[in-house]
């Protein structure tokens, strides 16, 4: 467990230069999967919500319930060695689940329980859906809290220091009207890729609730906006021209057509 919680913060502090790569090492219980700029790390075990120094790091739990008695055919379908003996699910395998979950529950909270007996395209469905949601969020939380935020404190200045800069007001509202067009086009990728997963229709989701993104799902936000804005818009060109035409000009030097 201490091994998994130096990965995790390495991973956290440098996604792409953490020693945290499954591709690469194998001894080591954490999936990575990343982009340029939005990275996820997804970490999948067992009492990983019973130790307390790894609770400091989750922004989502997941846990995944299952009934007694499909808990208990699941287990005799399988194959230990050595065998289970008679009773020995009864009087260790169930009891040792409820007592290691009742612990969970007292040493942390915001669990989201998952329904084990459902599909795992409907669980990774739900899963994905919640993910969604925090970028419907955005647009009421974290971004316009900070333009509020900053206009408080601007007019909290003398009269004399707010004439300073007799613009400011207006150019809060221009960031105000821009965070709203961002958010319209986060809600469209978000329209388009709500019922992505094979030819099926999911419904409205009728229990959905919006809820505070964290300052980390913020981070994560705010990197994938700039990387619009780098890659495809007028304004990121130089950006670009400077970090990928050295290369391209590279490319097309050393393989050129001809060859």
């Amino acid at each position: 467990m201490e091994e998994m919680v130096t990965s995790i913060r390495s991973w956290m502090k440098n996604p792409t230069g953490s020693s945290v790569s499954t591709a690469e090492s194998k001894s080591t219980p954490v999936n990575l999967r990343s982009t340029e700029e939005v990275h996820i790390l997804i970490a999948e075990g067992f009492l990983l919500y019973n130790y307390e120094p790894l609770n400091e790091v989750w922004d989502r739990r997941y846990f995944l319930t299952i009934p007694y008695e499909e808990c208990k055919r699941r287990r005799s379908t399988r194959v230990y060695q050595p065998a289970d003996q008679p009773g020995y699910f009864d009087g260790h395998v169930w009891p040792m689940y409820l007592k290691h979950k009742r612990e969970m529950e007292e040493n942390t909270n915001n669990i989201v329980y998952l329904d084990g007996t459902k599909s795992e395209e409907d669980l990774f469905s739900y899963v994905y859906n919640d993910i969604v949601r925090e970028l419907e969020a955005w647009k009421k939380t974290n971004m316009h809290e900070q333009v509020n935020r900053t206009e408080r404190q601007f007019r909290s200045l003398p009269a004399n220091q707010q004439n300073l800069l007799p613009q400011f007001l207006l150019h809060l509202d221009k960031i105000r009207k821009c965070i709203d067009h961002n958010q319209e086009i986060l809600q469209t990728i978000v329209n388009e890729c709500k019922h992505m997963f094979e030819n099926k229709e999911y419904g409205e989701d009728e229990n959905g609730k919006i809820v505070p993104a964290s300052t980390f799902d913020m981070d994560k936000l705010k990197s994938t906006l700039k990387q619009f804005v780098r890659d495809w818009s007028e304004t990121g060109k130089p950006e670009r021209d400077s970090c990928y035409q050295p290369i391209i000009n590279e490319i097309v030097k050393n393989f050129p057509k001809e060859r």
